[in-house]
């Protein structure tokens, strides 16, 4: 009884470390793989893209990644960050955005209505940080400025 409790115990033993050495040959070889397929892309340090389009089987699938491409297209924005400085009504809101262009016109406000009030948003800032800088030195002027998350305009690159 002993004997065969022995064999058994030594046989899952050999069939564990088999298949463990299975799973991590095949880690390896896609470690392996992912190398070989990165260092097709990197020449002497330069990382090089790859701009070509996705080619599917599905035509279906094709057609959704057009319709995505073109409508980033027409729309370019990225996630940054807004100073809000007024929500009302329309006429009110008018009147803070002419209020702020005055006195900082070289930074853009946008009114944007979200039922029932109109906001007041300024500025297009990549970080937080930005953000908090341009608020604190306008607070003087507009003491009820806060930020808010927002798709922002790209920035124009000259």
């Amino acid at each position: 009884m002993k004997i065969r409790f022995a064999f058994a115990v030594a046989a899952l033993l050999i069939a564990n470390l088999t298949f463990g050495q299975t799973n991590w040959r095949e880690y390896k070889n896609q470690q392996e793989n992912s190398r070989k397929s990165i260092n097709d892309y990197v020449d002497n340090g330069t990382v090089r893209r790859n701009l070509a389009p996705m080619k599917s089987s599905n035509p279906q699938i094709e057609a959704l990644v057009k319709r995505y491409i073109d409508e980033n297209a027409s729309n370019p924005t990225l996630d940054g960050y807004r100073v809000q400085l007024f929500f009302g009504k329309r006429d009110e809101a008018q009147e803070k955005k002419t209020e702020y262009l005055k006195a900082y016109p070289e930074t853009p406000a946008y009114i944007t209505y979200q039922a029932p009030n109109f906001k007041v948003r300024v500025g297009n800032f990549r970080t937080q940080l930005e953000a908090e800088k341009f608020l604190h030195s306008i607070r003087a002027d507009f003491p009820t400025g806060f930020i808010v998350p927002e798709k922002i305009e790209l920035p124009n690159i000259d």
